[in-house]
């Protein structure tokens, strides 16, 4: 689980740039290319080109508002439905302490989670698994969907090559599924619950 003060300032800084990013597409709607129409057609196509350019100025204003309301559901749903509780080793306070003392790593990683976390908690709860599975991502790649390892661990979850095939990612000379947010969720939500059960459900 995050520190909360840590929470609160990922929280903050995500309000901020949301801030940031409607104000910039507020200034943008005032922009004007200027120019004095010569026809009819041209002032009909600069009322047609403005008409579009509104309409994605408003879209673009709805979908990052509906992000902001995505995000902050997705954070309490997290939270809501933690349920594994960590056992008492000390190897789990230095790994805690890393991340405390690596806050930009942690910051530039939740800031990336934003592209996927949406769907592979959505995949998480239809499976009945737990959520805190959602963030593992922070730990193999730092929510990098191209990342590679010293190893050749490719992808948000780092498959090693081998593992993937075995869970049905393609690996050919024009795809690598490893890099594949959704067919790498599927498999890696497989990979655990087979983990699971041969573990008889100890997370």
């Amino acid at each position: 689980m995050l520190p909360a003060n840590l929470r609160r300032q990922s929280t903050s800084r995500r309000y901020t740039s949301l801030v940031i990013v409607l104000c910039l597409l507020g200034l943008a709607g005032c922009a004007s290319s200027g120019g004095t129409p010569t026809s009819q057609q041209a002032r009909s196509d600069h009322s047609a080109a403005d008409a579009r350019s509104h309409a994605q100025r408003a879209a673009a204003r709805r979908a990052a508002m509906n992000q902001a309301l995505q995000d902050e559901d997705i954070w309490e749903r997290l939270r809501a439905g933690f349920s594994i509780e960590a056992p008492n080793d000390p190897q789990i306070d230095v790994e805690l302490r890393w991340y405390v003392d690596h806050p930009l790593f942690l910051e530039n990683s939740l800031q990336r989670s934003g592209r996927y976390l949406f769907h592979i908690l959505n995949e998480i709860e239809r499976r009945q698994m737990p959520p805190e599975l959602a963030l593992l991502p922070i730990v193999e790649s730092g929510f990098q969907a191209h990342a590679v390892s010293r190893s050749n661990a490719v992808g948000l979850w780092q498959f090693l090559s081998e593992t993937g095939k075995d869970y049905g990612l393609q690996q050919t000379a024009w795809v690598d599924q490893r890099r594949d947010v959704i067919e790498s969720t599927r498999a890696a939500l497989d990979y655990l619950a087979t983990l699971a059960q041969q573990f008889n459900g100890d997370w």
